[in-house]
């Protein structure tokens, strides 16, 4: 028998991992639906139907598992006062910000490799852009956090446990380093001011380089976060430090190789759907547009023009200047004048 631990941080993210998972497959299975021969018959397209009209509530249901999720992935570290390094109330929210801007970011990134691999837009340039000005936002609000943090445990107010624990990771592991340049400058600075600045949100190569730079800056987090309270060692009696060493620690080749399966076992998933399901309905083929942009001529083909008449100019000087202009043109008699000459007569 299994006694549930409600009042646990990992019991809620268990359950929201499984629940979030289920409102996953629920956003996918009309997808699969409509893409494969399970169209044909009434009762899954019934099903497909019904699924689309409740999605606005399931999208809504996942976004509060998912920020559920993070922040409490976040408390995991940020309540552990036995662990000064770790002890910080801003823990969940920056969780939960990281995650927006990493996580839009991961989808713009494929969005965008993904049609420069196939030679197709898969998305308006509009949502690209709105995606882009989100993932902008997000990662200024991860970074003005993340500095008010930063100053309230380490400049207005002083815990002695923890000044140690960062003296101990600045002497003996590159954390001073990854701070400032791989999750402050790299991860989150640079990439906000690609996603925000039209000029260069508008260069696709940029965007795709800022989107890596965030998923880069998401993984020095998260790997700051989580050794850097396991090389500390914990500080039960005064000198401690003196008595254990520092832990140190490096990914075997077996974490490697799991590390490895998982991201590939992910792309593969994700190119099989993208082949085979109609995940961007929107997509149009590049290289169709190019044929017909090529088959159509640039400009205008010449046209002959006609050779100017001459000019005539009167050169009988018994003609008087004051004469009327009309008078100089020669009258052309019609027949029905003719015939009124000669009635006249």
């Amino acid at each position: 028998m299994i006694y549930w631990n409600v009042h646990s941080v990992l019991w809620e993210i268990t359950m929201c991992v499984v629940l979030y998972s289920t409102v996953l497959v629920m956003e996918l299975v009309p997808v699969v639906i409509e893409s494969t021969f399970l169209r044909k018959y009434k009762l899954a397209m019934g099903i497909s139907h019904r699924l689309h009209n409740l999605m606005p509530l399931v999208a809504v249901f996942g976004m509060g598992l998912s920020l559920l999720h993070q922040s409490s992935l976040g408390a995991t570290y940020g309540i552990l006062t036995a662990r000064p390094i770790w002890y910080s109330p801003s823990a969940p929210v920056l969780f939960i910000l990281s995650a927006v801007a990493a996580g839009a970011a991961l989808t713009l990134f494929v969005t965008i490799f993904t049609g420069k691999l196939l030679s197709k837009q898969m998305v308006p340039d509009n949502v690209l852009n709105g995606v882009a000005r989100l993932v902008g936002f997000a990662c200024l609000a991860y970074l003005y956090l993340k500095l008010w943090s930063w100053a309230a445990t380490n400049y207005y107010s002083r815990v002695p446990d923890r000044a140690l624990g960062v003296e101990i990771l600045d002497a003996n592991t590159p954390y001073n380093f990854t701070f400032w340049f791989g999750e402050v400058l790299f991860g989150a600075l640079v990439p906000a001011v690609i996603m925000l600045w039209g000029r260069m949100r508008h260069n696709r190569n940029l965007l795709m380089l800022g989107a890596l730079m965030i998923i880069a800056g998401l993984v020095i987090n998260r790997w700051n976060v989580t050794l850097s309270g396991f090389v500390i060692p914990l500080d039960w009696s005064p000198g401690v430090r003196d008595v254990f060493p520092i832990n140190t620690y490096s990914p075997a080749l077996v974490e490697w190789g799991v590390s490895i399966g998982i991201v590939a076992y992910s792309w593969m998933a994700f190119t099989l759907g993208v082949r085979y399901l109609n995940i961007y309905p929107e997509a149009r083929d590049l290289r169709q547009r190019r044929v017909v942009s090529e088959a159509i001529p640039t400009t205008a083909p010449a046209i002959d023009t006609l050779p100017e008449a001459p000019m005539v100019v009167a050169t009988d000087e018994s003609i008087n200047p004051e004469m009327p202009i009309v008078s100089l043109v020669e009258h052309e008699q019609t027949p029905a004048d003719e015939g009124g000459e000669e009635q006249g007569i």
